[in-house]
C-alpha cells in the first residue's frame, strides 16, 4: 500500500484548537476575574509546555 505524501496539518493544530475551546466554554459559562485570570494561566502554561516539547 502506497502512503500518501500529503501532511495532516490537524494532527498537530486538535490539542491547541480543544484547548482552546475548553477555556471559551468555562470562561463563558462563569465570565468572573478569577475564571479568566486562572484559564489565560493554564493556556500560557500549555504554550509554555509545548514550545519546549517541541525543540
Amino acid at each position: 500500500m502506497q502512503q500518501s505524501a500529503l501532511p495532516n496539518p490537524w494532527i498537530h493544530t486538535a490539542p491547541w484548537v480543544f484547548v482552546i475551546a475548553v477555556i471559551v466554554i468555562v470562561i463563558s459559562l462563569r465570565p468572573d476575574p478569577g475564571t479568566v485570570t486562572a484559564c489565560g494561566t493554564m493556556l500560557l502554561a500549555a504554550a509554555e509546555a509545548h514550545r519546549r516539547l517541541a525543540k
